[in-house]
């Protein structure tokens, strides 16, 4: 079912629907933070562009808090086997995983200056 949901945010998003983003636009450059994804940055444009300059194929591509660390072969109770990547260290990012669970966010705040995002990252 979450995969049903990333899908249909995704398209959504592919759509030119960005109703889960946050914006800041200085008048030369539209910086959009996506709700769905964990906080990341999701959106750059032009300012008065509906172009989006950022790949968000997947979680792994938006501008994010990335952590890279060891063990490498981080694993706790084996919910985060990916069979391609084994082993894979310790590696949570911002955005979500590589399944399409999004990180969690908790607090959202966007004064028109500045925006700031509070979540939980997710192992990629």
């Amino acid at each position: 079912m979450r995969l049903t949901a990333f899908a249909a945010a995704l398209a959504a998003v592919a759509a030119g629907v960005r109703d889960s983003f946050t914006y800041l636009d200085n008048g030369v450059i539209r910086v959009g933070v996506d709700a769905t994804r964990g906080g990341s940055i999701g959106y750059l444009s032009q300012s008065g562009s509906t172009y989006n300059v950022l790949n968000i194929h997947d979680m792994g591509r938006e501008i994010q808090l990335s952590f890279y660390a060891g063990p490498n072969a981080y694993n706790p109770g084996g919910k985060c086997n990916y069979s391609p990547w084994t082993p894979w260290p310790w590696n949570p990012i911002g955005a979500g995983d590589v399944a399409g669970n999004a990180g969690t966010i908790l607090n959202v705040t966007n004064n028109g200056t500045n925006a700031r995002v509070t979540s939980i990252p997710l192992q990629w």
